[in-house]
């Protein structure tokens, strides 16, 4: 069975994405990941990160605990969690 990641950057919404769709083409087993990147870790970025973590820990349970979190560079972050999972692809959302 092919295994993607969908790495979710801007678009969280699950109901009429097209990167989802695309990770699911196939009968793949999708491994939804969000990476918190710390440039957003500033004050002026306070308010963003809360209604962020809101949105994610909707997410979460809307995907039944299937969505990885992780923090840091999504340049490294992101292969990292291919590598983990053994994924085939990986499929970004806008």
């Amino acid at each position: 069975m092919t295994t993607r990641v969908l790495w979710l950057r801007r678009d969280l919404r699950l109901a009429d994405h097209l990167a989802l769709a695309a990770a699911l083409d196939g009968g793949a087993e999708v491994v939804p990941l969000f990476v918190l990147d710390p440039t957003l870790r500033t004050p002026s970025g306070v308010p963003r990160l809360a209604f962020l973590s809101g949105c994610l820990e909707d997410l979460r349970d809307r995907t039944g605990g299937a969505l990885v979190l992780r923090s840091g560079d999504p340049v490294d972050e992101v292969p990292r969690l291919a590598a983990e999972v053994g994924a085939d692809e990986v499929v970004a959302s806008e």
